[in-house]
């Protein structure tokens, strides 16, 4: 996600926080709606055109079948993992079909190639899978979620079966009790797509616990024995893999992620506590933002994102 996004949620959080703080808490289906609809918007945002320029492409490349021949399912890389280019495919084409304005919406084309790409999907044998625990904790699921989530808006829903067999799929990966998916900015990237399942399945004891993991994870990290902890520091910075800064990468998956998240909750039961709020909002302003001049960002932040092309240009 962009520096930009990244900022424009955080303070789009802060602004919703405070106009909001007087509401008196919503019942617990009304939440679920609520909540549903601040995922599906945050998925459908982005240009249209250039989206259904992509989904024309992508869509005169899909067989029958539902699937794409540029793809190896069998593969199991480490990075660069090919089985979760078919998801990335299929969620842009559920934020066209469900998405107002867009050429595609409501379109029983584009919804036939939706389900027979995730019809084919359920249909590998043997399953696909990854060597890095990224793909099925995080990605796969965050896709399949954000999909399932936009198909609900759509002008015709795929069927309760279909659905429920795509929900399972959210669950192969590591649970967010465990590490590494339990650690750091890992636990709001896990927790992105348990929000999105707790709605799906109106699991209000899912939800809860996932809201409170993510709560209870804004903390400032004690310093053990002279061993520094991972996470937000006393002095506003943030560490990872040790006591390495990492003021953006990590840093800004945890700005990002907990923004999205108490975004969807706030002004429900489940919004986030107001101690919490002010704590990441010190390290935000503390320090994230000390560390970037316009739009450049001072590389000592980045770690060993730095080595990655083009992370920390303008625009970031």
């Amino acid at each position: 996600m962009s520096f930009r996004k990244v900022m424009h949620n955080f303070f789009l959080l802060l602004f919703l926080f405070v106009s909001t703080a007087a509401w008196s808490p919503l019942h617990a289906q009304t939440d679920f709606s609520l909540i549903m609809d601040r995922i599906r918007t945050g998925f459908t945002t982005g240009t249209v055109a250039s989206h259904d320029n992509s989904v024309t492409t992508i869509l005169s490349t899909q067989a029958t079948n539902g699937s794409w021949p540029d793809i190896n399912y069998a593969d199991q890389s480490q990075t660069n993992w090919q089985p979760g280019i078919h998801w990335d495919r299929i969620s842009l084409f559920a934020r066209a079909y469900s998405r107002v304005g867009s050429s595609y919406n409501g379109s029983t084309v584009l919804r036939q190639a939706i389900i027979n790409g995730m019809n084919y999907w359920l249909s590998l044998s043997p399953a696909p899978t990854s060597t890095n625990w990224y793909m099925l904790s995080i990605s796969l699921p965050e896709n399949i979620g954000n999909a399932l989530v936009a198909m609900r808006y759509g002008s015709q829903p795929i069927s309760n079966e279909l659905e429920t067999s795509l929900i399972a799929w959210m669950v192969k990966g590591l649970p967010i009790t465990q590490s590494p998916a339990k650690d750091g900015s890992n636990l709001t990237d896990v927790a992105q797509h348990y929000v999105a399942r707790a709605c799906l399945t109106q699991n209000q004891t899912l939800l809860q616990q996932t809201i409170s993991l993510v709560s209870n994870s804004l903390v400032i990290t004690g310093n053990n024995g002279g061993n520094i902890g991972e996470g937000l520091q006393a002095d506003n910075t943030f560490t990872a893999h040790g006591p390495q800064l990492y003021l953006y990468g990590y840093g800004t998956e945890l700005v990002s992620g907990v923004s999205n998240i108490a975004n969807y909750v706030n002004g429900t039961s489940y919004a986030f506590p107001a101690d919490k709020i002010a704590l990441l909002s010190n390290f935000v302003r503390g320090s994230y933002l000390k560390a970037t001049r316009g739009m450049y960002h001072d590389f000592n932040a980045f770690n060993r994102q730095i080595s990655r092309p083009n992370d920390g240009k303008p625009n970031q």
